[in-house]
C-alpha cells in the first residue's frame, strides 16, 4: 500500500521518503471499532488495506451515515 503512495510522490527523494514512511504504523482494527468520537479532533490519518470505514453522526438521537471509505 505504501509503495502505491510512493509512486505518487516522485518529487521526494529516498531519504525524505524514509523519514516520512517511518511515521506510519500498521494496526488491525476489529469491526465496529470507533476510531474517532463525534466532536473530537483527529491527529491521525488512516489508509484502508482491507474493509471499509463509515462516517456517521448523531442527529437529535438519529444515527445518520454520512460517508463510506473503501480499500484502495
Amino acid at each position: 500500500m505504501l509503495q502505491q503512495l510512493r509512486n505518487n510522490f516522485t518529487y521526494i527523494n529516498d531519504e525524505q521518503w524514509d523519514r516520512y514512511v517511518s511515521l506510519f504504523h500498521r494496526i488491525e482494527v476489529p469491526a465496529k471499532t470507533i476510531l474517532l468520537k463525534e466532536g473530537d479532533i483527529s491527529y491521525k490519518a488512516f489508509i484502508i488495506e482491507k474493509g471499509c470505514i463509515r462516517i456517521r453522526f448523531n442527529n437529535d438521537g438519529v444515527d445518520v451515515t454520512f460517508q463510506f471509505f473503501f480499500e484502495g
